[in-house]
């Protein structure tokens, strides 16, 4: 072989070296978790009828599923669904990163914070709801709020955006504390900015480095139904927190979550559902946005696990999505509306879905007991003109996306366990080779 002939060769092994490198030493400093909570693929195409074109997450760059199992059910609650993905363990459902053997895993969060950087939390629902309190709370019972806002403020998490003012604040102010405490108050005195309406989160005039924003008495309201002036939306609070998490050189880990999406899905409300999911795609463009100038950031886009059965037809072989862009308000906030004697039923729903109902469907509505059932009874009667359907209210066991784009989301595909999320964004990130439990106080 002559030298030239060796030279060419030469090179090209050590172009295929670096190219190699590259790819499995890429640098992620900052992790963006992004997760629908009950958004099944049918609630994406749902969506995606309602807008007319294809949403922000359809564009990133890998796609594969997962399966959402507990540890003791096919069918898992968010508190396992969390966890699985926070640890990489199963748990039983309504636990909180605490294994069936009350070992406490290390979390994405903790292992972040571990690492010296910046972490965030952001929700639609309680910020002590299950979702984000499985990355900062260790406890077997995901009912108590109280101790989980303790817990959470304990970890000093660096942002906090989210509902649930009820678990900071004593009863004697409208909370739900029995101790007394106020957290707002002690959250203060360990150095958070404390914000509790949009006007003064979108100012950003912050002096603290943390941030605390808690802007409901419990969740934060349907897309549909939010006040712009009072409440920020998903996408809003999401810029926030990156402006805020990008202030340090060793990155940050955030996990944003489109919580109502799936409370929306147990009341049968196709409305509620593309409301919250549109609000939760367009926090998903934020996180977009932010990778074009932050290539050192991976985001994986994902759902804890899938709500309500939908079907994309009711058996007739079409679906109407020009129904569902007449309604104004959720199912629920219709419910509100109708008053006690029910002589108003017509006139509610036809202001707020701009649809005329039958004599039967007024009496469905008119024999809905409870608080709840006339905004259950109406979310199915509205879908079933949209011509969509629920085979349940509650949660399913049916595999769920996983979408992600930024540096190492090639290995974000196929079909994979959400146990094995973790796994793949702690050696993507380079957080830990191992899992290490029972560190966790």
């Amino acid at each position: 072989m002559n030298s030239r002939k060796l030279g060419l060769l030469l090179g090209l092994m050590l172009l295929m070296v670096l190219t190699v490198g590259n790819m499995v030493f890429a640098q992620v400093d900052n992790v963006i978790l992004m997760i629908g909570d009950g958004m099944g693929v049918d609630q994406m195409s749902i969506a995606r009828y309602y807008k007319g074109q294809e949403l922000a997450m359809d564009k990133l760059e890998t796609t594969g599923f997962s399966t959402t199992h507990s540890a003791n059910s096919y069918v898992t609650d968010s508190a396992a669904g969390g966890t699985a993905i926070a640890t990489g363990y199963k748990t039983n459902n309504g636990w909180l990163s605490v294994r069936p053997n009350g070992a406490k895993p290390r979390t994405l969060l903790e292992s972040a914070q571990h690492q010296d950087k910046k972490v965030g939390l952001v929700t639609t629902t309680r910020i002590t709801h299950a979702t984000p309190a499985s990355f900062a709370a260790h406890i077997n019972n995901r009912d108590k709020e109280n101790q989980i806002a303790e817990q959470i403020l304990n970890h000093k998490v660096d942002v906090l955006l989210g509902g649930g003012q009820r678990h900071f604040l004593p009863q004697s102010q409208d909370g739900r504390r029995e101790d007394g405490k106020n957290l707002l108050d002690n959250a203060e005195n360990m150095g958070y900015e404390v914000v509790q309406n949009r006007s003064d989160l979108m100012s950003e005039a912050y002096t603290s480095q943390k941030l605390l924003g808690v802007f409901t008495n419990s969740h934060m309201s349907y897309e549909l139904n939010r006040s712009e002036q009072k409440e920020p939306s998903i996408a809003e609070m999401t810029e926030v927190a990156l402006n805020k998490l990008n202030n340090d050189q060793e990155g940050f880990f955030l996990m944003v979550e489109g919580g109502r999406i799936d409370h929306a899905a147990h009341g049968n409300d196709v409305a509620g559902v593309v409301g919250d999911l549109l609000a939760f795609d367009r926090a998903v463009k934020q996180a977009m946005e932010f990778i074009e100038n932050h290539p050192d950031t991976l985001l994986i886009v994902t759902a804890d696990h899938e709500t309500g059965g939908l079907g994309l037809s009711n058996g007739e072989y079409k679906i109407k999505p020009e129904v569902i862009q007449k309604i104004s308000k959720t199912a629920s906030y219709i419910g509100s509306k109708i008053n006690e004697e029910r002589t108003n039923i017509r006139a509610v729903v036809n202001k707020y879905a701009n649809v005329s109902l039958t004599n039967k469907e007024v009496e469905e509505i008119k024999n809905a007991k409870g608080s709840y059932e006339p905004g259950n009874t109406i979310g199915k009667i509205l879908s079933n003109k949209a011509m969509v359907d629920w085979t349940t209210r509650a949660h399913t066991g049916a595999a769920v996306p996983v979408i992600a784009t930024g540096s190492g989301s090639d290995k974000f595909t196929g079909l994979m366990d959400n146990t094995d999320l973790f796994d793949l964004i702690a050696e993507t990130a380079n957080y830990r080779t191992t899992k290490e439990v029972d560190i966790a106080q």
